[in-house]
């Protein structure tokens, strides 16, 4: 994005952040050309025309703060800086401000904003963020990226937001796609795209510390430290949160993370950025209540430890204002250690029973001894090595052009999760390419198509086509068609986690492979509106869409099979469950509806966004089978239930006199299935309040916040027993210049 810095002699300073954006002086005033065609940008040239024009009497002369305001430049859509009025796809952008109105504490909490997006509570600290339902709690069908660096976990899919190194106050924006991106990002930018873009350290030079206590015995404290030198600017940071977790539940949890960024400028013309963190967590976790009773046999209380870490480099070498080359590398290491043991077949019966069966008795009932199962997995490594390099380029006054080319390595490795104990390995190259044609004053074209080649599968191509028409100069329709893909992953491609007896040998088969399971593919239709308002800072974006996936991956149960007998259900003994899930190509689903999204600044002031999202479904997929490949199934679930109808939310934020901020948060999401895991919940309001007062002290600046969330209700998330009630925080924060 660009950011403005006034300078004393009244010029404007452009420091490009991310991408070299062209530029014309008009006036004595520098504009990226970039906006030439933009609704807001053509009335501002307008008003500083020497020619009057008949729109100086509705708009009136505009300061010189109107142009120092972020500008509504995005790069997530095609890796091309493009104004929303110009992007294929709808968009949702989260800015730094809205960040802080809001009160959030983690990064999930802050995309409730964004339109179609529902957000569950696994466990205290353990999150789930998705785009139109049908997830579990690993969320595997959207792409997340910070800095242009994908966080998607190469085992298991989906991102684990509870160890995620990167702290919400590092935050500049986040620019969310709402639809298939696999043209721009690959596979598994399926259903949505969040990136996160992190604030340059030139930015916040000085020393940030922060504390935050409250509910749930939470505690969080932070430091970070920034600085500037010729050539050099970087940022430090830290963060360790400790918390009791949900009310009714055993689910401690604390965290620690640092976080690193360096941004070197080499020359006139080129920079390298480093980036690297890591973080470490420990968490007591549980499933209750799934199969029996008020417990579940094969997840007792237990603790389980989790660390990830990244580093990455770019460089990038800028040849002239139409055309910059760069070459990006990182690696993403994940280890999840869950190894763990089950009650005694004893303790089972007794809780089963309401009575208690002695030890001795086991052998009699069951035909086992009495002890405990083994079950988890130890040491779960996953592993992602990442080279791309990318061009963007003018081709000529109408044509840009943005093209690129990437290899990937993923791999995973568990003790317990994969069989023979091996090292699961997948190779990916890519090539992918994304073009922007005006072919007139009003009609702007994107068209773009990301090749991808996977090991043991054939190629597989995803493209784009969009047309979007510039009604006037304050109102834009889009038409798009895209299609995108989500490759299987290392877990669903190739799970056996197994329940064990203490000999080793297995008990039951929980997790079954699905071996090369198709990736799932979904062709998505969407007519969009985006309209200006300058005069209240009113930005509105409206789409409808219809989606159909094909290949849905699901995990139906197998019943009686040829197979050995532990990957059967068996008759269930008492609370013991017997018989694997089974990963597969399980449906077909069709996903239609419409959302709207609203954002507004009446006064330098005031904020207020608004997002409205329905959404239904139809199709199937199936629950239960016999053996892996049978043509018959013997259970199928609807979609539907799968699908909140409604998700609302609302934020209003206002700046009072004497350092006095207010912000007022409500949520509105319909009761609805989660998938896997999760279990259908109630739909529930939710409301949050943060005030804050700010005041500088020699020299110092301060800020004394309280949060309120959840008011005055209770609601059940994500599944029946995890009950969420209010909770009230205060924080502390002072910055050193």
């Amino acid at each position: 994005m660009l950011k403005f810095f006034h300078r004393s002699d009244n010029a404007i300073l452009i420091r490009r952040l991310y991408t070299p954006i062209s530029i014309a002086v008009i006036n004595g005033v520098i504009i990226p050309v970039n906006y030439l065609r933009t609704s807001l940008l053509t009335l501002l040239l307008l008003s500083l025309s020497p020619v009057a024009s008949a729109q100086d009497d509705l708009w009136g002369a505009l300061s010189e703060e109107d142009f120092l305001a972020d500008m509504p430049v995005v790069l997530s859509a095609t890796r091309l800086a493009q104004p929303l009025t110009d992007v294929p796809v709808a968009m949702t952008i989260i800015d730094r401000d809205t960040i802080d109105a809001l009160g959030a504490t983690t990064i999930p909490d802050v995309l409730r904003l964004v339109p179609g997006f529902q957000v569950g509570r696994v466990t205290g600290s353990k999150l789930t963020v998705t785009y139109h339902g049908i997830s579990d709690e690993y969320a595997r069908n959207m792409q997340v990226l910070i800095d242009g660096r994908s966080v998607y976990d190469a085992g298991f899919g989906g991102v684990n937001w509870a160890s995620f190194p990167v702290l919400l106050e590092d935050i500049q924006r986040i620019e969310v796609i709402r639809g298939p991106n696999s043209v721009t990002f690959g596979a598994n930018a399926f259903s949505a795209t969040i990136n996160i873009i992190t604030t340059h350290p030139a930015e916040q030079s000085g020393t940030l510390l922060k504390m935050m206590g409250g509910s749930l015995s939470k505690r969080r404290y932070l430091v970070r430290h920034a600085m500037t030198t010729q050539n050099f600017e970087f940022r430090l940071s830290a963060m360790q949160e400790q918390s009791d977790g949900l009310e009714n539940h055993q689910d401690d949890f604390s965290t620690q993370m640092v976080n690193f960024r360096g941004d070197y400028h080499l020359n006139a013309t080129s920079d390298l950025l480093f980036e690297a963190g890591f973080s470490a967590g420990e968490r007591d976790d549980k499933f209750e209540a799934l199969f029996s009773g008020d417990f579940n046999p094969y997840q007792p209380d237990r603790t389980i430890n989790d660390r990830q870490s990244f580093q990455q480099i770019r460089f990038s070498r800028t040849e002239s204002a139409e055309s910059e080359w760069s070459l990006q590398l990182y690696h993403n290491y994940q280890e999840i250690d869950d190894d763990y043991e089950t009650m005694l077949f004893s303790e089972y019966l007794s809780r089963m029973t309401g009575g208690t069966v002695p030890p001795a008795a086991v052998p009699a009932i069951l035909g086992w001894s009495d002890q405990r199962l083994k079950m988890g997995y130890h040491d779960l490594n996953s592993e992602r090595y990442d080279l791309e390099l990318q061009h963007s380029l003018r081709l000529a006054d109408e044509w840009r052009l943005v093209w690129g080319a990437g290899a990937r390595r993923d791999s995973a490795w568990s003790l317990a999760r994969f069989e023979d104990d091996r090292k699961v390995i997948r190779s990916q190259v890519r090539a992918f390419g994304n073009a922007e044609w005006y072919a007139t004053e009003q009609l702007v074209l994107n068209f773009g198509l990301m090749a991808e080649s996977y090991e043991d599968y054939q190629p597989y191509y995803s493209p784009r086509i969009a047309f979007n028409f510039h009604v006037d100069n304050l109102q834009t329709l889009r038409l798009s068609y895209s299609k995108a893909i989500r490759m299987p992953t290392l877990v669903e491609n190739n799970s056996m986690l197994r329940a064990r007896f203490q000999d080793e040998s297995t008990f039951d088969v929980v997790y079954l492979g699905g071996g090369r399971l198709k990736p799932e593919e979904i062709a998505s239709v969407e007519l969009g509106y985006v309209g200006n308002v300058p005069t209240l800072g009113l930005t509105l974006d409206a789409k409808l869409y219809r989606d159909e996936i094909r290949d849905f991956i699901g995990q139906p149960r197998l019943h009686d099979c040829s197979e050995p007998v532990e990957m059967c259900a068996q008759p269930d003994v008492g609370p013991i469950l017997r018989g694997a899930w089974y990963y597969s190509n399980a449906g077909d689903a069709t996903i239609s509806g419409y959302e709207l999204g609203i954002s507004a600044n009446p006064s330098d002031k005031t904020l207020v966004r608004f997002s409205y999202a329905f959404a239904k479904a139809s199709g199937r997929f199936i629950r239960a089978i016999n053996e892996p490949g049978d043509p018959n199934p013997i259970g199928y679930t609807d979609f539907s239930p799968l699908i909140p109808r409604n998700t609302m939310s609302l934020l209003l934020a206002h700046r009072f006199l004497h350092g006095i901020d207010g912000s007022l948060a409500y949520y509105r999401l319909d009761g609805f299935e989660w998938f896997g895991d999760g279990e259908e919940v109630p739909g529930y309001d939710k409301v949050d309040v943060k005030l804050s007062y700010s005041r500088e002290y020699f020299g110092a600046e301060g800020k004394l916040s309280l949060m309120l969330k959840n008011i005055g209700a209770h609601y059940t998330d994500f599944r029946d027993t995890n009950e969420v009630g209010p909770e009230s925080y205060i924080e502390f924060e002072v910055f050193f210049d």
